[in-house]
């Protein structure tokens, strides 16, 4: 407990075994740091599993390709638990963590302050072909270019239980960037991060983001999409609150060009944008909204809701005091 290990000369490899690394005084964790060393921190493979428990780590920066701090590939498994994983960087992808046909499971654990040198995504993770399960965890104050907390692609899947992804910052996606993958989260909070497109989340191309009991709040992009952007991807939100979002231009809590939004028992609430759709823009797309409130949202056109080249189906859903220069509360436009 305490330790700092610092004299590694390379990454430490982990290969078709099982392996438990642990702080001997629980609640006091070691620090494994590769700082200087031009390498990342672990390379698990091989059908390797790993638990590590109570530990810092920090400074892996590998002069090429992915996964500054746990690089994991093979279908092997990591389980974090009570750990930091802070200050790493990738020249590609993944700057704290790189998932790659593997599994990373985060229970307790943080991810802070990693980050790409290169237009790559995930400065705190990247998920491709794996599963990211992370429990009563925080991911924050991480950049990338695409995704600067999370970014899944290519039949990911990231699964969020009760679990804080907040400060951190893209071009695209500043708290989650999905594309062709998936993003599930439970009791969690997207909030505060920023981002040009897609301040607390970015779904794209087939991607799928489904929240439940969740709360996207805080976030801003200086163009689309203030609490989430769509674009040819599904957003499912069940008791889930989008809150104080802010859009420079369109889509100040839910912004949706050629894709779907479905709420139910939902709450879009006190966004702004700064032309179309303050809690809303349904572009070429669909918005399904069942059992949600609809308030206090301010734009140029549709307060609550501007529908443009797309459809808007309301059931039980109350549309009050939206502020706008044309449709207060909703706004038309060859829908």
């Amino acid at each position: 407990g305490g330790t700092v290990l610092n004299n590694e000369a390379q990454q430490v490899t982990v290969s078709g075994t099982e392996v438990t690394i642990y702080s001997s005084d629980p609640g006091n964790p070691f620090t494994i740091d590769m700082s200087g060393k031009n390498d990342r921190v672990f390379n698990i493979t091989n059908g390797a599993s790993v638990t590590i428990r109570d530990a810092i780590v920090t400074g892996g920066a590998p002069a090429s390709g992915d996964g500054g701090g746990i690089h994991i590939t093979g279908n092997s498994t990591v389980t974090a638990i009570n750990t930091r994983i802070a200050s790493n960087a990738a020249l590609t992808n993944g700057g704290g963590v790189y998932i790659e046909n593997g599994t990373f499971n985060a229970v307790g654990t943080t991810i802070a302050l990693n980050e790409l040198n290169t237009m790559g995504g995930g400065g705190g993770v990247f998920v491709r072909d794996g599963f990211f399960n992370a429990t009563e965890s925080t991911i924050e104050s991480n950049e990338a270019a695409y995704g600067g907390g999370v970014c899944v692609l290519e039949n990911g899947v990231f699964n969020a239980v009760d679990t804080r992804i907040s400060s951190n910052m893209a071009v695209a996606g500043g708290g989650v960037f999905v594309q062709d993958g998936f993003f599930n989260a439970t009791e969690t909070t997207i909030e505060s991060n920023e981002a040009v497109l897609g301040g607390g989340v970015s779904v794209r191309e087939n991607g799928f983001f489904n929240a439940v009991d969740t709360t996207i709040s805080s976030n801003t992009v200086s163009q689309h999409g203030g609490g989430v952007l769509i674009v040819n991807g599904t957003f499912n939100a069940t008791e889930t609150s989008i809150i104080s979002n802010r859009a420079d231009l369109g889509g100040g809590g839910v912004y949706a060009w050629i894709g779907n939004i479905n709420t139910s028992n939902a709450t879009i609430s006190s966004n702004t944008a700064g032309e179309d759709g303050g809690g809303a823009f349904c572009g070429n797309s669909a918005f399904n909204a069942i059992d949600t409130t609809i308030s206090l949202n301010t734009a140029d056109d549709g307060g609550g809701v501007c529908v443009e080249y797309g459809t808007f189906n309301a059931i039980d859903t109350a549309i009050s005091l939206n502020t706008a220069d044309d449709g207060g509360g909703v706004c038309v436009e060859y829908g």
